[in-house]
């Protein structure tokens, strides 16, 4: 049904066209302040053999760890909403990340982690069971960043799994995803 798969893909590039607008916002540049806040997006597919597409929003704030040129702390929201045979399951959540750069390029390669708690709009996914919609997740990832007109760009790969920790019994099968991600500092 193409006219089913393109609905979601407008979306998609509804949601970069706008994320991309933020680059030409004219104010203060963020790389200068320290703290700045970046608006993210992501699209993904899941690992699992689900045929799902993603859409992954993620606003964060990211802080520099005072005396260190490598590491920032992120505190990273996300919406995510994820399309299985018409149906939208939306996950909402909030993660702290610890990121490492490569100082004094550039361009600069960094490595990522964080855990994050999670709400679900739906207890089940193509046969998986989340049983519950608190959800807790595992996620990590590489990636670059750069400076796009004194704003902190990146660009990533993120993996991220996604379970309820056995707080619903026994029964645990969680959702595992890929994404490619781009974030505009602001």
């Amino acid at each position: 049904m193409p006219g089913k798969n393109c609905r979601f893909f407008v979306l998609l590039l509804l949601l970069l066209s706008c994320l991309s607008l933020v680059v030409f916002i004219p104010g203060a540049s963020a790389a200068g302040s320290g703290s700045f806040f970046e608006a993210g997006i992501g699209g993904g597919i899941s690992l699992n053999g689900i045929n799902t597409k993603q859409v992954l929003l993620a606003p964060a704030y990211s802080i520099p760890i005072k005396n260190s040129e490598v590491f920032r702390v992120r505190i990273e929201g996300t919406v995510e909403l994820s399309e299985f045979h018409d149906r939208i399951t939306a996950i909402a959540g909030v993660s702290p990340f610890l990121r490492a750069v490569w100082p004094g390029a550039r361009l600069r390669p960094f490595i990522e982690v964080g855990p994050g708690i999670n709400y679900a709009s739906r207890k089940h996914l193509d046969g998986k069971k989340l049983r519950g919609p608190v959800l807790f997740s595992a996620m990590g990832g590489v990636g670059l960043e750069t400076q796009v007109q004194k704003r902190p760009v990146s660009f990533s790969y993120r993996v991220r799994h996604l379970s309820n920790g056995h707080i619903y019994g026994k029964e645990n099968q969680g959702l595992d995803s890929q994404y490619l991600m781009l974030s505009i500092g602001f």
